[in-house]
């Protein structure tokens, strides 16, 4: 199979993915992107906003104003790195956790019910194709880096 192939199967497949696994938007008291952004802290807390709008791909003016209307609801607070003073550090607190917390519980109970039609054999298989899926992206992840090391 071709890569151009293989990508028009990715681009398709995102949309059936939420068509399919999500019949509604997960209750959340944050738009899309703020929530987002909000997971990524939560999942490397304590990185400078640099690190995180690299990350998402987020221009700096952008993850500003994101990160500020973020503090103002106290989902975050701000902190220093410990080699160097002048370096900003985001940290989520608990508020912003459990935010979290309950948007990926919602997420994932959408998707339970959802595979609810599927026989053993099925989730099985599924759960292999998503394995193999993650092992093929953490391959081209680990590509990814060595490059960006090697520039």
């Amino acid at each position: 199979m071709d890569r151009e192939q293989l990508a028009e199967y990715i681009f398709g497949f995102m949309p059936v993915l939420h068509r399919k696994l999500l019949k509604r938007r997960p209750k959340c008291v944050l738009p899309r992107q703020m929530m987002n952004v909000l997971h990524n802290i939560n999942c490397h807390d304590g990185m400078p906003m640099k690190f995180y709008g690299k990350e998402m791909s987020i221009s700096k003016p952008n993850m500003s104003k994101i990160v500020n209307d973020l503090m103002e609801k106290e989902y975050l607070t701000r902190g220093q790195d410990a080699s160097d003073r002048r370096v900003i550090t985001l940290n989520i607190t608990h508020k912003g956790r459990e935010t979290v917390r309950g948007h990926y519980d919602d997420l994932k109970s959408q998707i339970v019910e959802s595979t609810q039609a599927l026989s053993d054999e099925e989730i099985r298989a599924l759960l292999d194709s998503f394995e193999t899926i993650k092992k093929i992206f953490d391959k081209l992840e680990d590509h990814q880096k060595e490059h960006e090391e090697n520039k």
